[in-house]
């Protein structure tokens, strides 16, 4: 199993390090293990100033038992916290480096009037050592050129005058589960007592392009035909040059408008600081 040193200065949601929830109607502390130390010593500061006052007489005995009440509930809070570890499952990681500025556009070859043929589309690269790079990944994680259970989701989202493409691989849920487990029975003596928090990590390729024509000829060919085939271009003379031996065929998309995503959308989080400042 490969273990990824993560980069320092990301940015980390709080809620997922510290949070209260209700089991069984009792309210817990979930809080995770790096503040475990910290824990401990207001452990140890309670019990400090339950000794404390043990020894320091209070003249007004309902003030005694309401401080002896107050630390004993501050106790009992923090010594039934339940800590958590982090890990994370990678998806397949490419071997080649990422570089952006390689998908120019999108390149598209969609019969029009007809819905006989098959329309032909996808990213239209640079070079064409780059566009094999990328659709010989693709073709590695879904296993063929035919992508019959949708392992690379492919999203459009349409806005008033662009449009994004995300492309993104997701293991199916099997090898998902397995891949944690993994994790967890390796860990299981030096974590003891602790409970997983689960992170995937998934390689996403995304464009943002002016709207076109052709983009509404896909969109209306895929509104009657969810058939169609995914496959790189290189960008020649100002035409896209097609790729036909690294195809895949896909039966599934997914078209969404901008202001129709939200927050339970994976979409939003690669999108969210351009919805906040145009959705508001």
């Amino acid at each position: 199993m490969a273990w990824i040193k993560l980069k320092s200065g990301w940015k980390i949601n709080t809620s997922t390090l510290i949070r209260f929830e209700i089991r069984k109607g009792i309210p817990k502390l979930i809080i995770h293990e790096k503040f475990e130390n910290s824990i401990k010593w207001i452990l140890r500061f309670t019990a400090f100033v339950g000794i404390a006052t043990s020894i320091i007489t209070i003249d007004k005995w309902y003030f005694s038992l309401l401080l002896s009440i107050i630390i004993f509930l501050v106790e009992q809070f923090f010594e039934t916290t339940t800590f958590e570890f982090t890990t994370f499952y990678f998806s397949k990681i490419p071997s080649f480096n990422h570089n952006s500025e390689e998908w120019f556009t999108n390149g598209f070859l969609i019969p029009v009037g007809s819905h006989e043929n098959i329309a032909f589309w996808g990213p239209t690269f640079k070079t064409k050592e780059y566009a094999i790079q990328v659709f010989d990944y693709f073709i590695d994680c879904i296993g063929s050129n035919q992508d019959v259970d949708d392992k690379i989701k492919i999203t459009l989202i349409i806005d008033e005058k662009f449009y994004y493409t995300l492309i993104s691989y997701y293991p199916d849920e099997k090898k998902l589960i397995a891949g944690f487990n993994e994790m967890e029975n390796e860990l299981k003596y030096e974590k003891k007592g602790k409970i997983q928090q689960k992170f995937l990590g998934v390689y996403l390729y995304s464009k943002r392009n002016l709207k076109s024509e052709n983009l509404q000829y896909l969109l209306n060919y895929l509104n009657d035909n969810p058939n169609y085939i995914f496959l790189p271009s290189i960008l020649e003379n100002n035409k896209p040059v097609f790729l036909f031996e690294h195809q895949i065929k896909k039966t599934k998309i997914n078209i969404k408008n901008m202001n129709e995503i939200s927050r339970k959308d994976k979409e939003y989080h690669f999108l969210k600081k351009y919805i906040k400042e145009n959705y508001k």
